[in-house]
């Protein structure tokens, strides 16, 4: 989907030919620039879908009985209240109830990290560790190069769509920012479906 999405704006928004000299009319400059905001869009949105999908399929399993890795990742970034212990045998014996209050206690953490990707805004480093770490992702395993990339891809678009940006833009080294974080972007969202 990300594929086709990006292709349908460069198609629309990318000249077909290089100009050695990069020298573009400003009509051009201008489709360039729509062209970034709108990829970074796309990337924003395919990252909010890839942790959703992810902590859906985690709270399904929970919902079954059947706990995961990023159900407990999830509940360790969310739940702040901890349970004191059973205060007679009889509470402690009465699992029905018990079981009943952890998975509501759960429910609760994945509404709330549902609430982090709602009111995520962006791709750079800061959104990713909000988005990524409650999942359980090993932050530390991401191609850093990658994360700067993001950095500066988020900080470039930023300026564009706050009119802010001032640099001569070259459509296809633009694309060829676009291609490296569309792979990063999808093999993220590989590592994401092997969580859950």
């Amino acid at each position: 989907m990300l594929r086709k999405r990006l292709k349908a704006l460069e198609d629309a928004l990318l000249p077909d030919a290089q100009d050695p000299a990069g020298n573009y009319p400003p009509e051009q400059v201008e489709r360039t620039r729509a062209y970034l905001v709108l990829a970074h869009s796309e990337f924003e949105s395919f990252l909010e879908r890839s942790c959703r999908r992810t902590a859906l399929t985690a709270r399904a399993k929970v919902s079954a009985g059947k706990p995961s890795q990023v159900a407990i990742a999830v509940a360790s970034y969310y739940d702040s209240g901890a349970v004191p212990p059973p205060s007679s045998w009889t509470d402690a014996t009465n699992t029905q109830r018990s079981q009943i209050a952890l998975l509501e206690r759960v429910v609760r953490c994945f509404d709330a990290y549902e609430e982090t990707v709602t009111g995520n805004n962006g791709i750079k480093q800061s959104s990713l560790v909000k988005l990524l770490a409650p999942l359980g992702v090993d932050l530390g395993a991401l191609a850093e190069a990658r994360l700067l990339e993001c950095d500066g891809f988020g900080e470039v678009r930023g300026n564009l769509a706050h009119g802010k940006a001032q640099q001569i833009i070259d459509p296809f080294s633009e694309k060829a920012t676009v291609d490296r974080l569309e792979v990063f972007f999808a093999d993220l969202d590989k590592h994401l479906a092997g969580l859950s």
